[in-house]
């Protein structure tokens, strides 16, 4: 693809690291870096990357709403 340019990050409300605890296969849920099976994600905050107003924007949070309010 053209003009596209990815990243293997995560979006988060700062830029930071965000701790994941890997769950089998598929699973995984947001931890800190004591526990087994962690990985560590570079967080961006969306922001960043926007320069102009978005009207509509569908993210798939995985249960953050819990730990970001």
């Amino acid at each position: 693809m053209k003009n596209v340019d990815a990243k293997n990050e995560t979006v988060w409300n700062e830029n930071t690291y965000i701790h994941f605890i890997q769950e089998g296969s598929m699973g995984s849920k947001i931890g800190d870096e004591t526990s087994e099976n962690t990985v560590t994600i570079k967080a961006t905050r969306l922001k960043d990357y926007t320069s102009q107003n978005i009207d509509f924007l569908k993210l798939d949070i995985e249960g953050a709403e819990s730990i970001m309010s």
